[in-house]
């Protein structure tokens, strides 16, 4: 018994860092100080956490962080990276904690989805997000000397990114994947797991 829990925990794991690896390849390279217009990495990684609780942090984790030096070239051992990439892992999660911890939403209602709930969820992990990559960026990358960072610019493209791309992948997951997996193996469909 002990073992299938192991090995459905390095199965999830590994599960959460191909889709976060493959949600990144995508995307493509971040641009600094204005980000995509929609980052599919985060919202990815909303899903994960939505299905799979906090026991994948460790694969979303190591996703961003393949990806971040597998695909953009980034730097290992550098602070500010590590930062950022435990930013993008840990906002939703952030997100998902504090809207259990003042009972703003158990995002089911008996039984079924809510998926007005997702959407608040989906805004809230934006706003997470970019406020603590927005402290991140400013802190480390931002040069006192160089004036062209625009702040304003920066949190309106990072909060729309991470909207669209949360928004997105949980759109896509609750309209087609959860119904195929229904249709196809009707006893793997995500039930409350949240």
């Amino acid at each position: 018994m002990l073992n299938e829990v192991r090995r459905g925990l390095i199965y999830n794991n590994l599960l959460a860092i191909f889709l976060v690896f493959f949600a990144t390849f995508l995307n493509g390279k971040p641009i600094p100080f204005i980000g995509n217009m929609v980052w599919l990495q985060i919202g990815v990684i909303l899903l994960m956490y939505l299905l799979m609780t906090h026991r994948v942090f460790l694969g979303c984790f190591l996703g961003v962080q393949v990806s971040a030096v597998w695909l953009w070239n980034w730097e290992v051992f550098l602070l500010s990276n590590f930062i950022i990439v435990f930013i993008s892992a840990i906002s939703p999660l952030v997100a998902i904690s504090l809207m259990k911890f003042f009972k703003l939403s158990s995002f089911f209602d008996s039984g079924k989805l809510v998926f007005q709930h997702l959407i608040f969820l989906a805004i809230f992990t934006a706003i997470c997000n970019t406020f603590l990559k927005f402290l991140s960026y400013s802190y480390f990358e931002a040069d006192p000397s160089n004036l062209s960072f625009d702040a304003l610019l920066f949190i309106e493209r990072y909060f729309l990114g991470d909207l669209f791309g949360c928004l997105f992948v949980l759109f896509f997951a609750t309209s087609i994947v959860v119904p195929f997996i229904k249709f196809l193996l009707p006893k793997l469909a995500p039930s409350k797991s949240v």
